[in-house]
């Protein structure tokens, strides 16, 4: 997790985007809003520091593919999985090796008539009895983005076309079409108003998240000196 509420200044963006491809530093210039720059650029970056640690490879040395529903993935590491979320002021990233998915949601006001149309009859009704709707929609929402990000459709996979089960003890998923159902999932307390989920095949989850910063980024790539050439 890294929070990216600081506006970096010029010297440090630029300095830190020679860390990313020139494809994907120009795909951020193109954001209008600072903030939307910053979420893509932490998103990037912090993926490859964990990457990076975990792998042993060089920065230069990680190449990215996508699946045909848009997921991406590291080549040459087939059991070696990563997914990334951003929302407000916060990255979230989580690599395992076994497929996974996490979500990250702002809580905000939202038309609840979505989960009508959208969630399972379970879930909405668990929504309307709810005391507060609002928080119980994002429970849902952070919950069921992790299971499709986790089984690497996308949003091409209805979100109806399978029930989260919220236990005292456990978060399971029930689905009626043959998805991947052997998974756990777990939701996590950030820091209000916002609302974190994992879902991937584990029988236990930390029970913490580790925390990175800013400048813990910056000192990473200051220190590693990885840079990625700027020619081809």
């Amino acid at each position: 997790m890294m929070n990216i509420s600081e506006k970096l200044d010029a010297e440090n963006r630029a300095f830190l985007e020679r860390f990313v491809t020139m494809e994907k530093a120009a795909r951020i210039q193109k954001f209008w809003h600072w903030e939307d720059q910053q979420r893509s650029l932490f998103g990037d970056l912090l993926i490859r520091k964990m990457l990076v640690e975990h792998t042993g490879r060089a920065n230069d040395e990680l190449r990215f593919e996508t699946t045909d529903f848009g997921k991406p993935y590291l080549k040459g590491e087939a059991e070696l999985y990563f997914n990334i979320s951003h929302a407000g002021d916060w990255v979230a990233c989580v690599i395992h090796t076994e497929s996974i998915g996490i979500d990250v949601e702002a809580v905000q006001d939202i038309d609840l008539s979505i989960s009508e149309m959208y969630f399972s009859r379970e879930e909405n009704n668990e929504i309307v009895r709810a005391e507060d709707r609002i928080d119980r929609f994002f429970d849902y929402w952070t919950l069921k983005e992790s299971f499709i990000k986790y089984i690497g459709k996308g949003l091409s996979q209805p979100l109806n076309s399978f029930t989260i089960h919220i236990g005292q003890e456990k978060i399971t998923v029930d689905s009626t079409v043959g998805l991947a159902s052997d998974c756990t999932l777990k939701q996590y307390n950030l820091v209000h108003p916002y609302k974190m989920a994992v879902c991937t095949k584990v029988t236990h989850f930390p029970e913490n998240y580790e925390v990175c910063t800013m400048e813990d980024i910056i000192h990473w790539c200051a220190n590693e000196s990885i840079t990625i050439p700027r020619t081809t």
